[in-house]
């Protein structure tokens, strides 16, 4: 996670670090936050599909739990 701070704050217009730091969110079940990770790198980048999935991934677990 370190990493991908470090990341986030070295390349404030690349998405890809909040897109992967919601990843390890989800990865621990932290919902909420992956949530709000993903939707800061969809402000980024509205055209990565790999947004959109994992955002699609969190709602799909919500319904779930």
């Amino acid at each position: 996670m370190s990493s991908y701070r470090t990341a986030d704050r070295l390349f404030p217009g690349c998405h890809q670090a909040s897109l992967f730091i919601g990843m390890e969110y989800l990865r621990t079940n932290n919902l909420k936050t992956a949530l709000m990770s993903f939707q800061a790198a969809m402000k980024l980048n509205q055209t990565d599909p790999q947004v959109y999935n994992e955002m699609a991934v969190v709602f799909f677990n919500k319904e779930n739990y």
